[in-house]
């Protein structure tokens, strides 16, 4: 015998997580990695600056330096807004890169 499903209850708690961005402001960039090279992290910066749309041609190629007990190099696209870091981010994804949107 089958059964139809039952609805969700109403009195169901649900954790909302943010998919779209709420506003936008001038500091906001898409990390799409961290390497121990700073000529790889360029490299892979600009192979992921060269996939997005014209749209977000204003995105610009950061190397970050982090110094801690290894240093390693941040490879980010920035001078974005938030919309715009969201949008390249969601398309990086569609072409199989990790990305992570970021706010400074």
């Amino acid at each position: 015998m089958i059964t139809r499903a039952q609805p969700p209850s109403a009195q169901r708690s649900e954790t909302l997580h943010r998919l779209e961005p709420i506003g936008s402001s001038a500091s906001w960039g898409v990390q799409v990695g961290a390497f121990s090279n700073p000529d790889n992290a360029r490299q892979h910066a600009s192979h992921a600056a060269g996939r997005l749309s014209q749209e977000l041609f204003n995105a610009r190629v950061n190397i970050d330096e982090v110094n801690g007990s290894q240093t390693f190099f941040r490879a980010r696209l920035v001078n974005l807004d938030e919309n715009q870091a969201y949008r390249a981010c969601r398309s990086l994804a569609r072409e199989g890169m990790d990305c992570m949107v970021v706010n400074f």
